[in-house]
């Protein structure tokens, strides 16, 4: 059962199931999360002039598709824009590990995130398209800069990943 938006692809016979949800830029996300009751639905920022501020959006379909780019609007507080040539995306990029990290060679970490072996979130991919496996979640990074001589408000806007079996629109808040 996916939770979330549940997106039926906009090509008439085509009955992909898509799962669409949003992280902060602090959490680790792995190939196999699925979103759940309380997974959020929007990109949510805060800055300041001059200043990054990123978030996640992670998608998942049940077959195999390829994320052709992701396009912004500009962001708007009703009377002042940020263009949305301040906002970029990267894909997150995987690294398999064998085994989990261990102290001194011998001495294994306590706290881990995820057991090994697996694929583990790590660098961020400067490619425009991606194709992901059925039953995969990919991660795609959002950068947003506030211009330094923004105005203060809460700005609004939305992101649409662009797909082979389908778009689907996400809110930046």
């Amino acid at each position: 059962t996916l939770v979330g938006p549940a997106i039926r692809s906009a090509h008439a016979a085509d009955t992909t199931q898509t799962a669409v949800w949003t992280a902060s830029s602090y959490e680790n996300v792995f190939s196999d999360a699925r979103p759940t009751a309380d997974s959020t639905h929007t990109v949510a920022l805060q800055g300041a002039r001059n200043e990054y501020q990123a978030g996640q959006i992670l998608i998942r379909k049940d077959t195999k598709f390829t994320i052709s780019n992701i396009t912004f609007g500009a962001l708007t507080d009703g009377t002042h824009t940020i263009g949305a040539a301040n906002l970029h995306y990267n894909f997150i990029d995987y690294v398999h590990l064998n085994h989990n990290s261990v102290f001194g060679g011998n001495q294994p970490v306590d706290l881990t995130t995820h057991k090994a072996p697996g694929d583990f979130p790590d660098g961020l991919s400067n490619d425009t398209s991606r194709t992901v496996e059925a039953n995969t979640t990919q991660p795609i990074w959002i950068k947003a800069f506030v211009p330094r001589g923004t105005a203060p408000g809460t700005y609004t806007g939305t992101t649409t990943v662009r797909t082979d079996h389908g778009n689907s629109a996400v809110p930046i808040d």
